[in-house]
């Protein structure tokens, strides 16, 4: 009788045990079909900021590279553009497995193929769904779903930022078990979410781009270029320049030499004014995006 219920115990140990890998392997691979899918966009990022061209390009002057969501909602395309001639492919499509798919797209209509598309050296981004533009936010939000229901995303920003959801894996709960009543806690309090800070002649306001870049900017004029259209995608407002200079231009004649503070775009002070800000010393780093990423 005892050799039994060791047997059924063991048995039951068995079960849960299996039961718990399952579930890890199941997290493990949407986590895995989440970074490959970053990392295909970010592919697509990539080559359209460094101006990488389509193999018949002839014009030198950058391609819009295309990540297509195709209507099986399994497959990824690399697609290469100048317009106005049609994309053509450009890299081996991106299958996902393990029986996941892309569940849905929020921001669009889910009438796939949903396309994304990145511009040239501006870094600008285009979401758009059989060919018709969608998305008036600055986010689309690509969500990706296992045989059991559980979900991840991955989240585009306008401002070129790509990452996956924050909140991972959605796992069903079980059965509640009973127990002991525990004491009550206090929950803790929200932090809230900063807001941008506006445009002031009480301040000066600095941000690190949330993209990168390699060295061919286009020169100044081309450099203050990207800031501006980052400033102007993200909503912050104002004119905005570059700190480089050439070998004809300095930093320090382009721009002003103010005598009142310069802050991030959280409100943290980085200097006091310009002679602050230029003596080597400043108040806080310069590590927050036009988007408020770090």
């Amino acid at each position: 009788m005892e050799l039994l219920v060791v047997i059924s115990v063991m048995a039951i140990i068995g079960v849960l045990a299996f039961a718990n890998y399952n579930s890890l392997g199941q997290d493990q691979n949407l986590k895995a079909a989440a970074s490959d899918v970053q990392s295909y966009l970010r592919l697509a990022q990539a080559n359209a900021s460094s101006r990488i061209k389509c193999a018949d390009d002839t014009t030198g002057s950058g391609a819009d590279w295309i990540v297509s969501f195709e209507t099986d909602q399994l497959t990824l395309n690399l697609l290469c553009q100048i317009p106005p001639a049609a994309p053509v492919l450009s890299a081996p499509p991106l299958v996902l497995t393990n029986n996941i798919t892309i569940d849905s797209v929020n921001g669009c209509t889910n009438n796939f193929p949903v396309t994304v598309t990145f511009l040239p050296l501006l870094g600008g981004v285009v979401f758009a769904d059989t060919g018709i533009t969608c998305v008036s936010g600055p986010t689309l939000t690509v969500n990706l779903k296992d045989p059991s229901g559980n979900t991840i995303s991955v989240i585009l920003n306008k401002g070129g930022l790509i990452g996956i959801g924050n909140g991972g894996p959605t796992i069903p709960p079980s059965s509640p078990t009973p127990g002991p009543t525990s004491a009550p806690t206090v929950a803790p309090t929200p932090t809230p979410t900063p807001t941008p800070l506006p445009p002031s002649a009480s301040y000066k306001r600095v941000f690190e781009t949330s993209l990168t870049y390699d060295g061919n900017l286009g020169g100044l004029a081309g450099a203050d270029s990207k800031c501006q259209t980052l400033a102007d995608t993200s909503g912050r407002g104002g004119t905005w320049k570059a700190w480089l200079s050439d070998s004809a231009t300095s930093v320090s004649s382009r721009f002003t030499h103010a005598t009142v503070s310069y802050k991030l775009l959280n409100g943290t002070t980085i200097a006091n004014d310009w002679n602050n800000l230029t003596s080597g010393t400043i108040l806080a780093p310069i590590n927050l995006t036009e988007i408020l990423t770090t």
